[in-house]
């Protein structure tokens, strides 16, 4: 249309085609179209980029109809040209976003395999699932789930079905898999469903933790054996901090993907993926810190620096701020006595003793509604009591408490790592002072940390 070449209604009649495209493009048109009227063909289709009468760069695709007399002779062609260039920008930012999309999905350090949950075949595999079947991409991509049979053992494969057929969600499920040939491996498998309105696929994700169940076989075997107990500790953390970056990466690639495909999913569904992989991250994200903070107490890293602070004011901000993080569901009853203005204590250290006898506190007294906590001071040491009226500790666990990675066994399906009364233990030494602990079963618990505040 006239509009689609810059002109305005009417403008086109009379121009000639060097007066809208200009000498240089009106000729390479003439001679083009020369040559398809003494081609022989009755129709040539030509995709041009132009700059319109408006100076604007355009995209046409032209198609040309040869028109003959009763004697065949060409007499004219018709030419319809539309204007694609919406579309083909359209296609432009697809492709990149695919090309974008692929790098990061053939790159991930998981390996990644999409199946089809109607069809049962497989939609894509990344380079790391390849490396590991030791099979081309092409004789997996398109082939059914039964051809695994021969790549996979019986048990894996029935695992996948199962998991297709119910349309599960998996969160990090350690199996046994036997590929081929190939030693037994365990990985860390996830699967996340992702549905369309005519068909939905089940994307497995699976992270080879082979070498970090060898190394924490090779720890119990070090601890059977009474190997030094800190150098064993400083192994496991190390491998435990490395070991979490990559399913956090895993994560954010699932993040990519269902961003990718979210406009064709309904909202509820996409937002609660969105939700469920951020809230993943960050439970992971605050693991890996703890973690960290165990180790940097270990190696020394975190130097004990008192300074004068108002150790009542300190305790008091905690306590609201650990209320408000549990959404007000426990008061935390601040008792204070004694003068807590000038206390020489390294605040950093002092946070994390208080922030995780309180979370803890708070934790693990559900039902009870109330957490007491007493700060009194005089001159030279603080005591600071965190009693709360929660399930207690059994009695066999209690000399295991301060371990790292440790948890009571009356916890049940209550979060949390086993490493905040590692973390608090570690500050309180740090201060040169001593924590007690005071459980009963059912009744609740007390932790009694005395530290010096007089300085040096």
């Amino acid at each position: 249309s006239e509009d689609s070449l810059g002109l305005r209604s009417g403008e086109a009649e009379g121009k000639y085609t060097s007066d809208i495209f200009g000498l240089n493009v009106a000729a390479i048109f003439d001679e083009r179209d020369r040559n398809f009227i003494e081609s022989g063909n009755d129709l040539e289709a030509d995709e041009d980029v132009v700059t319109t009468y408006d100076g604007k760069s355009k995209r046409f695709v032209t198609k040309k109809i040869l028109v003959r007399d009763s004697s065949s002779v060409p007499k004219y062609f018709l030419g319809i040209s539309e204007d694609i260039t919406e579309q083909h920008n359209v296609r432009e930012k697809l492709s990149k976003s695919e090309q974008r999309f692929s790098k990061i999905f053939q790159s991930a350090p998981a390996s990644i395999f999409i199946i089809s949950n109607t069809t049962r075949t497989v939609v894509d595999i990344n380079d790391r699932f390849v490396g590991y079947i030791g099979v081309a991409r092409e004789d997996i991509v398109g082939k059914k789930l039964s051809d695994f049979g021969r790549l996979l053992d019986k048990t894996t494969v029935a695992l996948i079905e199962q998991v297709i057929t119910e349309r599960s969600r998996v969160v990090n499920q350690e199996i046994s898999v036997t590929i081929g040939n190939n030693p037994e491996m365990h990985i860390l498998v996830s699967v996340e469903q992702v549905d369309y309105a005519d068909d939905s696929w089940s994307v497995f994700m699976g992270q080879d933790v082979t070498a970090r169940k060898k190394v924490e076989a090779e720890l119990v075997l070090a601890l059977e054996k009474q190997k030094e107990l800190n150098v064993l500790k400083t192994q496991f953390i190390s491998m435990i901090s490395h070991e979490f970056r990559t399913p956090l990466t895993t994560i954010m690639l699932s993040t990519d993907l269902l961003s990718r495909y979210s406009d064709q999913w309904l909202p509820a569904e996409r937002d609660k993926y969105f939700i469920r992989i951020k809230d993943t991250v960050l439970k992971m994200t605050q693991l890996m810190e703890n973690v960290l903070i165990v180790g940097r107490l270990d190696s020394g890293q975190f130097v004990y620096s008192p300074e004068e602070i108002d150790l009542a004011a300190m305790c008091f901000s905690i306590a609201k701020s650990v209320e408000f993080n549990f959404h007000n569901s426990h008061e935390i009853a601040v008792h204070f006595s004694g003068n807590c203005s000038k206390a020489m204590v390294d605040e950093k250290l002092l946070a994390l003793i208080i922030n995780n006898l309180l979370t803890n506190a708070v934790k693990y007294s559900t039902g009870a509604g109330k957490v007491d906590f007493f700060v009194s001071c005089d001159g030279q040491f603080a005591e600071i009591i965190v009693q709360d009226y929660g399930i207690g500790i059994p009695e066999k666990d209690l000399q295991h408490t301060f371990q790292s990675f440790f948890r009571a066994s009356n916890v049940g399906p209550i979060p949390g790592y086993g490493l905040g009364l590692s973390i608090v233990q570690k500050c309180v030494e740090s201060h040169l002072g001593k924590i007690e602990l005071k459980s009963k079963l059912g009744i609740g618990t007390s932790f009694i940390v005395t530290l010096p505040i007089g300085g040096k």
